[in-house]
């Protein structure tokens, strides 16, 4: 069972799932939630809910690469249904397009 209090992190466990010859994906399934929301205006989670990330690295077209997040939030309570985002990042070559800058309260 999960460690102490639920929190928004929650408590993760991972595991590396070997698939075929395309040298596996990461999945992580996430327990032990605090209660929230979806989204910052959106649909609620409770504690019972159970969230599911799956990391894949896909080859792309031209030689590129590609980090394939799929996420699933299953919850019993607010949800008749898999809540289902897919979220791409394609890597880049070097640094030189990383200009991060200070967050702002508002």
């Amino acid at each position: 069972p999960p460690p102490g209090e639920p929190s928004l992190q929650g408590h993760s466990t991972a595991e590396w799932v070997t698939a075929g010859g395309t040298g596996g994906y990461l999945k992580v399934v996430t327990k032990n939630l605090r209660p929230g929301y979806l989204r910052k205006n959106g649909v609620p989670y409770s504690a019972n809910a159970v969230l599911t990330e799956y990391f894949d690295k896909v080859p792309g077209p031209g030689g590129s690469q590609w980090l394939v997040l799929k996420t699933i939030v299953e919850d019993p309570l607010y949800l008749t249904q898999p809540f289902i985002i897919s979220t791409h990042f394609k890597k880049e070559p070097d640094g030189s397009k990383w200009n991060p800058t200070p967050c702002e309260a508002r």
